[in-house]
């Protein structure tokens, strides 16, 4: 997704001091790659390369070692960035992307059911 029009606003308010710790760009990065993961944060014997192998590839060694900081001693919960959006402005996105046809794939996309799908689409929701 790696929008460029998302504001910090925009996103869930756990991601608001990852952004201030390492900037609003990676922490999106960090949002769509750990979507839905539950992360505890370890306080000792802490390797990088290994507990948290997905999150230093995707932001790299020193920010991941900024964010064990910032929540050591803490389970962190990672909401998926589509649902921290703004709905409403997911919701236009999936009526302009809707084409009658491709359901399926805009439930895969955005994590709602088929049924809220038709309802977004239909302007029964939002």
């Amino acid at each position: 997704m790696a929008d460029s029009k998302i504001n910090l606003e925009d996103l869930h308010e756990v991601y608001y001091s990852i952004a201030d710790t390492i900037g609003l760009e990676d922490t999106v990065k960090l949002a769509e790659s750990m979507r839905g993961a539950q992360i505890y944060f370890r306080t000792h014997d802490v390797d990088l390369d290994c507990d948290y192998q997905e999150i230093v590839e995707c932001i790299g060694k020193e920010k991941t070692e900024k964010i064990i900081e910032l929540f050591i001693g803490d389970s962190i919960y990672f909401p998926d960035i589509r649902r921290s959006l703004n709905k409403s402005k997911v919701y236009d996105e999936i009526r302009k992307a809707y084409r009658g046809y491709n359901l399926r794939e805009l439930v895969k996309k955005y994590g709602y059911s088929a049924r809220h799908i038709k309802n977004i689409v239909a302007g029964r929701v939002g």
